[in-house]
């Protein structure tokens, strides 16, 4: 029996790093519209920038490949002279909401609404849903490389399918939570029996304190 737990744990490991591996990328015509944000910064809604005076005039460049999945994307920039991570989402040929934000320091997800989003995967479906409701808005949507969904029950049911397919793991904080005005960017790693995956989420909070996004990307992306 042991050896069959042990296939089945390899089986199992195995579809996950296809699962969160790089699919065919982020849509060619969203690393087009992020290039020519970057190029002449204009045509972008919402700029969530370092410090208040922040400006896009201050991005000097894309610092890496572009990775993105559905509308979202991301890329090393350089921001004042410092590598900066870039976050967007796109609409049609123009960006949505621009975020430059710096690396997250090592350190845990103390801060709210944050740590009650991460502790609800490690929680069963009843007491999840209690945690997750003062939290997380009507119509906050999630979305990661291979699973979205909206509103407290749509978020429980993607954490629900994750439990189904890949138990015995732990998603784990592996930063502090970085905030600039309503957007909030931390690390994390799924703790698994055979390997970790570091990943990292994006989020925006709304008015009301709740969450109205988070975005996952798995795996690293490194500068040039």
């Amino acid at each position: 029996h042991g050896r069959e737990r042990r296939a089945g744990d390899l089986l199992m490991w195995s579809l996950l790093l296809l699962a969160c591996a790089p699919d065919e990328g982020p849509d060619p015509a969203a690393v087009a519209a992020l290039q020519a944000f970057v190029d002449s910064p204009e045509n972008a809604g919402t700029f969530y920038g370092p410090e208040p005076e922040s400006s896009v005039e201050d991005i000097e460049g894309l610092a890496s490949e572009v990775d993105g999945h559905h509308d979202l994307v991301r890329a090393w920039v350089r921001y004042q002279g410092e590598l900066h991570w870039l976050f967007a989402q796109v609409d049609g040929d123009a960006l949505e909401w621009v975020a430059i934000v710096p690396p997250a320091p090592d350190g845990q997800v103390e801060s709210e609404p944050a740590r009650s989003y991460m502790d609800a995967w490690e929680l069963p479906a009843e007491e999840r849903v209690a945690l997750l409701e003062p939290v997380w808005g009507a119509e906050a949507r999630y979305v990661d490389p291979g699973a979205e969904g909206v509103g407290v029950e749509g978020l429980s049911q993607v954490i629900d399918d994750f439990d189904a397919q890949f138990p015995r793991t732990e998603l784990l904080p592996a930063s502090a939570v970085v905030t600039q005005g309503s957007f909030i960017h931390f690390r994390w790693v799924m703790d698994a029996t055979l390997f970790n995956l570091d990943g990292m989420d994006i989020g925006i909070v709304g008015p009301d304190g709740r969450l109205e996004l988070i975005v996952g990307f798995f795996g690293g992306l490194e500068p040039d």
